[in-house]
């Protein structure tokens, strides 16, 4: 298996959805703190420690993923159309102007939109 930055952190698997809910709280809260940082101090130091928190976050929410995908049974079909549903309502709102335009904004080129 190859670990990505934004694999699933399965020591935290088994947190309640309560628990997972807060860790993301907790992490955007340092996606926040190091912006501010970034802003006041506009280093490639302080750049790169942005970049982490952001990618933090996304992890955290790719955990709060699989727990769910793990207890429901329906959740890997509600994901894959929650994320259709999502494009689309961007679509819609002029978010992106074609499909090709989402996935130049991609950041996980590893998993397609």
């Amino acid at each position: 298996m190859k670990i990505k930055a934004t694999t699933p952190c399965y020591k935290f698997r088994d947190a309640t959805p309560e628990e997972q809910i807060a860790k993301i709280k907790e992490e955007l809260a340092e996606v926040e703190v190091a912006y501010i940082e970034f802003k006041k101090v506009p280093t490639e130091d302080k750049l790169l420690a942005l970049m982490m928190e952001i990618i933090d976050v996304k992890a955290c929410c790719n955990t709060f993923v699989y727990q769910l995908r793990k207890n429901h049974a329906l959740a890997f079909l509600a994901y894959a159309k929650a994320k259709r549903e999502v494009i689309n309502k961007n679509l819609a709102r002029g978010y992106y102007f074609t499909p090709e335009d989402i996935d130049k904004l991609n950041t996980n080129k590893s998993e397609p939109f």
